[in-house]
């Protein structure tokens, strides 16, 4: 393991290891996707997952509204090297007619809301466009020397 300036620790794959001062997160955000495939001018299906769970010493929560954001990128190992040529997001009430918001007060200047405990999970229909502002889609592509690749965040 190694530390880097901020203080935040990698493994020994190289990941980020995030929170490592806290015994556990008060709000864990997953994407859970129907499938892996999806094609250039379709909708990218699944569900956003969001936990707040409450904490024994009565630590408020805040959040604010998730964003969906698609990012594709070309990826070449042996550099060691990451070029995004594709960029797609939007807001999660735009995504799903079924967004219940997990808020327990209104929104502050930051834009942050009180977040109400429990499980809360919000299906959504993500479109990617044919051809975008931010960038075109390529589809997936692997060789030796580079590969095309695509993450899905919230």
């Amino acid at each position: 393991m190694s530390s880097s300036l901020a203080g935040e620790t990698t493994g020994l794959d190289g990941r980020l290891l995030l929170e490592q001062t806290k015994s556990h997160a008060l709000a864990e955000v997953d994407v859970a996707l129907e499938s892996s495939v999806c094609v250039q001018g379709g909708s990218l299906q699944g569900s956003l997952v969001v936990n707040v769970l409450s904490h024994p010493n009565g630590y408020l929560v805040q959040i604010t509204e998730p964003k969906l954001r698609v990012v594709g990128y070309e990826f070449v190992p042996s550099a060691d090297a990451r070029h995004v040529f594709y960029q797609e997001s939007q807001q999660i009430s735009f995504l799903s007619s079924a967004w219940n918001a997990p808020f327990d007060s209104g929104f502050d200047d930051d834009g942050f809301a009180l977040a109400k405990a429990g499980l809360h999970i919000t299906p959504f229909s993500f479109y990617l466009p044919v051809a975008g502002t931010c960038g075109d889609s390529k589809g997936v592509f692997n060789s030796s020397g580079a590969s095309v690749r695509y993450i899905v965040m919230a």
